[in-house]
């Protein structure tokens, strides 16, 4: 059957059309600036009303602001995801000093810088229905909001992202394909090259832009603005790149390590291995899922924050429409719509490439929400034209109402919500707001900061948040345990020539604390398997081992051959190893002589016993060989309300 495309002079299309999209255009249109102003005025409104003062959870922020003040004092160059937004908040500190709110308002401005330039790259070109329903709905979203008043990327980003589609829309589209044009363009061109050169350092993810325009003009056979627009990129990047290794010897590129971490199948144990082709995709469609259908509907509304479903049907709904939009653009003459979808296809596939599924982050589909409120919105309009598809009009009404509607009631609750956080945290009250785990581990931070000697470092797993609530004082970081492959673990023991045994902690417990006191000393590593850990310990002399294991009366698997035949199943799947030692000098190298413990909840909304314990665990693999070690200095909140501690670490107990 053929699809035939409505004739816009058939009266059947001119009832439809009338009944479906009443005057819609010539009423917007005519009062599209009065619209803009609106969504700036809202933007502005819920902006204040929203802003938040405190650092957020996650971490990440405060990350940002302390890779900027060590760029500041001239200790490191950025190495946290994008790095350019940590460079332009350290020439701020360097310039004006430190200053939080004043940070956080740099955010609310990019807001709006954003919104300014989504409004004057589209006005000219796309329904002034769908871009005043697109402006007011971001201007009143209040998870795009959020991001006004936080020392994330996303606001500055978003800011880089329309003045792209403005450059390249407004100015740059239309070139011909010919190298002539260059003597009058080429300032727009060097303009091009900066936001791209500034996408693709702020957020790794930005170099997808770079990709979408130099695939959008060789699709259309115009080389020579292709060749222009990377090398507007390439005078930007390639300066960048030397100033860096001249000045910082930083030799990596930002994508380099970020790379690794993409191919690995848990991004924080590189001893699990690469991912495989199966476990890829596996992970895209995993990935599309949670976006999609979960993250999306959420971010706009339609879902509540605690919902937690996927819905294959959806995904698949949401990437016809968009894969469908992109068809339509290369049949119809609205090029400028080609390089947009070009943009958020390649975007959103290359997020589902190279993100974990553990991570599913809001941020990550925040700075795409206006993009595919505009796609869709786009597609499903211009399948209206069809005779048989013609009720996909009102569908678009239908879903921008709802979307605006449930936007802005989700909004309005969030406003009555935050009220009282956003006056009492300017009235002093530094942590109200937070749940208890939080505020237990900022307070203690505080006390550690004040308390603590300036001449030794403290560690901490969200190190960043305790910088920025610890008045400036660095905390030594301490994301992961360092887990080393139990392969590399064996090969040692053959390479020194040295006998190991190997007992199962089970066995371990039940022996008296004497004898197994005096084998700590000889505890080399600790291998885990999914239902068991072994000990490792090793000996230089053979009848050393086979005496203590006679006085210790516990079975135990001889010689790291045997260990391999007997736990061979096992150490075909995926295990887990450490090694006490180098986690213990690990700490004393870096002058490490206190460790903040907390309860810190894995899911923010939700007390229970699934915690963030990195540092728990990282303590209890070093009390593993050297117990006693650690002693309690500092704990605040109540055991039964999610407390934070501090502990001193006992060096010289184990010299």
């Amino acid at each position: 059957m053929v699809v035939k495309q409505i004739d816009q002079n058939d009266d059947r299309f001119r009832l439809l059309d009338r009944i479906l999209f009443p005057a819609f255009d010539p009423f917007f249109a005519k009062n599209l600036n009065r619209f803009f102003f609106i969504s700036v005025v809202l933007t502005i409104l819920f902006g204040l009303l929203l802003f938040d003062v405190r650092i957020s959870e996650g971490g990440d922020d405060s990350s940002y602001l302390l890779e900027a003040m060590k760029f500041s004092r001239g200790e490191s160059f950025p190495s946290f995801h994008g790095a350019f937004y940590s460079v332009m908040i350290g020439w701020l500190i360097s310039l004006f000093g430190f200053h939080l709110i004043f940070f956080k308002s740099l955010s609310f401005f990019f807001l709006i810088g954003h919104q300014f330039f989504l409004f004057f790259a589209f006005r000219k070109l796309i329904s002034p229905f769908l871009l005043s329903i697109i402006l007011l709905i971001v201007s009143i979203n209040s998870g795009i909001i959020y991001y006004g008043s936080q020392t994330y990327t996303e606001a500055f980003y978003m800011m880089l992202q329309s003045i792209l589609f403005y450059l390249l829309l407004n100015h740059l589209i239309s070139k011909p394909n010919d190298y002539r044009h260059f003597l009058s363009s080429w300032k727009q061109y060097l303009g091009l090259g900066l936001i791209l050169f500034l996408l693709s350092t702020t957020r790794n993810i930005g170099i997808v832009a770079l990709l979408a325009v130099v695939l959008y003009y060789i699709l259309e056979k115009k080389y020579w603005p292709a060749l222009f627009s990377l090398t507007g990129f390439l005078l930007f990047v390639l300066p960048y790149n030397v100033f860096k290794r001249l000045v910082w010897n930083v030799r990596e590129s930002d994508l380099n390590g970020q790379f690794s971490i993409v191919l690995q199948k848990d991004p924080y144990n590189r001893t699990l291995g690469n991912e495989t082709l199966a476990g890829m995709i596996e992970r895209i469609f995993d990935n599309a899922n949670i976006y999609l259908s979960r993250i999306f509907l959420q971010e706009t509304g339609l879902k509540s924050s605690s919902y937690t479903g996927t819905s294959f049907i959806l995904t698949l709904l949401i990437s016809i429409i968009i894969l469908t939009g992109i068809i339509l653009a290369y049949r119809s003459d609205r090029k400028f719509l080609r390089p947009v979808f070009l943009y958020v296809i390649l975007t959103l596939g290359a997020t589902f490439v190279s993100l974990s599924q553990m991570w599913s982050q809001a941020r990550i589909m925040i700075i795409m929400i206006p993009l595919l409120l505009l796609s869709i919105s786009w597609a499903l309009a211009e399948l209206g034209k069809f005779e048989i598809l013609v009720f996909t009009k009102a569908i678009t009404i239908i879903f921008l109402a709802l979307i605006f509607s449930s936007t802005g009631i989700h909004t309005i609750r969030k406003v009555k919500n935050h009220r009282a956080i956003l006056k009492r945290n300017l009235a002093g009250d530094t942590f109200y707001g937070f749940t208890p785990d939080m505020r237990n581990y900022l307070a203690i931070s505080q006390w550690a900061a004040e308390n603590i000697p300036e001449n030794v470092k403290i560690g901490a797993r969200k190190a960043s948040m305790s910088f920025v609530y610890g008045n400036g004082r660095e905390f030594y970081p301490i994301y992961k345990v360092p887990f080393t492959a139990t392969h590399e673990i064996l090969d040692s023991v053959r390479i020194l020539n040295q006998t190991a045994i190997f007992i199962n902690d089970l066995d371990l417990k039940k022996k008296s604390r004497g004898p197994l006191l005096y084998m700590k000393k000889n505890l080399s590593a600790v291998i885990a398997f999914n239902d068991a850990v072994y000990s490792m310990f090793t000996f230089k002399s053979s009848t050393v081992a086979d005496s203590l294991i006679k006085i210790l009366s516990v079975p135990a698997i001889h010689g790291v051959d045997q260990f391999r035949v007997t736990m061979a199943d096992e150490l075909r799947k995926s295990t887990t190893a450490f090694v006490p030692d180098r986690l213990l000098n690990e700490l004393k190298a870096n002058n490490v002589h206190y460790l903040i413990d907390a309860s810190l909840r894995n899911n923010p909304l939700e007390k229970s016993d699934k915690q963030i314990n990195t540092v728990k665990r990282y303590m209890i693999a070093i009390i593993s060989k050297y117990p006693g070690i650690f002693t309690m200095v500092k704990q605040i909140g109540d055991n039964d309300d999610e407390p934070a501690w501090l502990f001193k670490i006992n060096y010289d107990k184990y010299k």
